[in-house]
């Protein structure tokens, strides 16, 4: 399986794969680990079995229809660093693979100031950074915007105070509208947030918003990718 990694902006590290199958198998542990709407995954160590039984008996009619639910994966440093503690004992070849990926991004990231401000961070240890999959088959640009504009709600605390502000704007009955939905998909309470301006900044029809969000949130984040560039 060839999986091409490379660093599209400051900080943030994109995994590519060849298909939907091999993306999600890589990266359902991980994931779910950090979002699961389930207190039995989320934050915990589990088994794929484990995981393959809840989702095939929860969301797949008794079929591991995950694969073809998922397309894009993202995950924030903290949570990775975690996730490689917490299953040290327990790792997949898979995972060994974006583990392997992402410390050789890191390492070449560090090594040449000219990628990014070393003003950002104290030290390697305390620098945050993310990490998106996406898988080469969908020819899905969304899924890689939508995946980016979860790496900015992590690392710009400008832009995640934007966007919750803009968030506070919206009707009460639009956002628990909204809310259902991603909770109904398999998210956690947690980053429904994050979600919600993900999906909205790509603007791809899964919720309703007002179009003034849309523009909004659109070009705080180009001008936050034009400053990084």
């Amino acid at each position: 399986m060839k999986v091409k990694a490379k660093i599209i902006l400051p900080h943030i590290y994109l995994l590519t794969y060849p298909n939907r199958y091999e993306l999600c198998m890589s990266f359902v542990r991980m994931q779910e680990f950090y979002e699961s709407a389930s207190p039995k995954f989320k934050g915990k160590y589990f088994t794929l079995e484990d995981y393959i039984d809840y989702w095939s008996l929860e969301h797949g009619r008794s079929s591991f229809t995950y694969p073809s639910v998922w397309n894009g994966f993202n995950l924030p440093s903290d949570v990775f660093i975690k996730w490689t503690d917490v299953f040290n004992k327990d790792k997949r070849a898979r995972e060994n693979v974006i583990i392997e990926k992402v410390g050789k991004l890191r390492l070449k990231e560090y090594n040449k100031e000219t990628m990014f401000s070393v003003k950002d961070f104290k030290d390697e240890v305390s620098a945050k950074y993310y990490v998106i999959g996406i898988n080469k088959e969908d020819h899905d640009d969304s899924a890689l915007e939508h995946e980016i504009a979860h790496a900015f709600y992590y690392l710009y605390p400008e832009y995640r105070k934007s966007c919750n502000k803009l968030l506070d704007n919206i009707s009460e009955e639009s956002y628990e509208s909204a809310k259902r939905i991603l909770l109904g998909m398999g998210y956690c309470n947690a980053v429904i947030n994050d979600e919600l301006q993900a999906y909205y900044s790509c603007d791809n029809g899964i919720v309703d918003v007002y179009p003034e969000f849309v523009e909004n949130l659109k070009s705080f984040k180009e001008d936050l990718r034009r400053e990084e560039e």
